[in-house]
């Protein structure tokens, strides 16, 4: 991960928590929990992978973009 997104993953996080922090009766140690609890279950799922279409399966005029 780049620095830069790893910055703009921590300022959203950042904003996400001062907002709840403002909005809801959560207090700190509630929203660590709350987030500890949402990581974890993240980190937890289950990730479905898919193969890549080959030139055959793409519709006629369909052009497939390289990944970098």
């Amino acid at each position: 991960m780049s620095a830069e997104a790893k910055k703009q993953v921590k300022n959203e996080t950042i904003k996400l928590l001062n907002r709840y922090q403002e909005e809801s009766d959560l207090d700190d140690e509630d929203l660590v929990d709350a987030c500890t609890e949402g990581i974890n279950e993240w980190l937890n799922e289950e990730v479905v992978s898919f193969e890549a279409d080959t030139d055959e399966d793409l519709p006629e005029g369909f052009i497939e973009i390289e990944e970098e």
